[in-house]
């Protein structure tokens, strides 16, 4: 193929291009990225150029009886923070995002730092595990001084650790790079 010949192919693909460029990898690159970023949770770490595992949290640490406990760290039976993830396309773009608030926490870590009121059904719930513990244990102490405390709010004070699961990643540039090229390359030929 002469050059004349390239540039006269390109010429007439250039509407194609234009449309693939504009709408459709926009699109696929969203999809590849929400499906990648999904794959954090089930991979319980965020992979860059390599996998990096997240910190795992106490109640998978410390397995109990409890449904709660045998989810991996960020899923639970709803998985609620993973299916948050979408993302909406433009002409040339696309952003990745999570409506949930506490998306951004748990994505860069952080300190934690809220108030909880105490409601009179808490004050209930915290009679009936004093009865639901041993007499006379620490536990059972620990729910009554709960119970009877005059404290109209309690201060919860946390520092929470880093689990990305959204962010810049090599390995999902190089697999958009690579369908982007496909995709080109396919519109060229035909």
């Amino acid at each position: 193929m002469t050059p004349e010949e390239f540039f006269s192919k390109i010429q007439q693909r250039l509407p194609a291009l234009k449309q693939y460029l504009e709408r459709d990898l926009p699109r696929i690159a969203g999809k590849m990225a929400v499906d990648f970023y999904k794959d954090s949770f089930r991979n319980q770490g965020f992979t860059d150029k390599s996998l990096e595992k997240w910190k795992p949290s106490k109640r998978t640490l410390y397995g109990n009886k409890y449904a709660a406990s045998q989810y991996g760290t960020l899923l639970s039976s709803r998985n609620e923070l993973m299916e948050s993830i979408t993302y909406k396309a433009g002409i040339g773009f696309v952003v990745i995002s999570s409506d949930k608030e506490y998306a951004q926490i748990h994505n860069e870590g952080g300190p934690v730092n809220f108030n909880i009121n105490v409601t009179p059904k808490m004050r209930r719930f915290a009679w009936a595990k004093h009865y639901q513990a041993e007499k006379g244990s620490e536990e059972a102490g620990k729910w009554k001084g709960m119970a009877l405390s005059k404290k109209t709010s309690f201060n919860i004070k946390y520092d929470m650790p880093k689990r990305q699961f959204i962010g810049e990643s090599a390995t999902l540039s190089e697999k958009i790079t690579e369908k982007a090229q496909q995709g080109i390359t396919n519109i060229l030929n035909n």
